[in-house]
């Protein structure tokens, strides 16, 4: 893992949950029940499950900068560092 404080992860996640919550509607209608690898308020990829989610979002992002989310109407918690979701 690269030399990143704890803060700038949370910082991170944050950032891309409100991005996230306002973007919902047409998240929903693209990629409703994905799970999508979210980073600078971004959309980098969309998975079909949280495990692939995980695997690519730590090969492409070692810094761990990202976000994971589930994409339902439903709000589903994966945790404050996405890394670490269990699925």
């Amino acid at each position: 893992m690269a030399d990143v404080s704890t803060e700038k992860i949370e910082e991170e996640v944050r950032e891309n949950y409100t991005f996230f919550k306002k973007n919902l509607p047409e998240l929903i209608k693209e990629h409703r029940d994905k799970f999508l690898i979210i980073r600078d308020k971004k959309v980098e990829d969309v998975c079909d499950t949280g495990e692939e989610a995980i695997v690519k979002a730590k090969e492409k992002f070692p810094d761990e900068l990202y976000s994971i989310q589930q994409v339902s109407e439903r709000e589903v918690d994966l945790g404050s560092i996405s890394a670490y979701a269990v699925f």
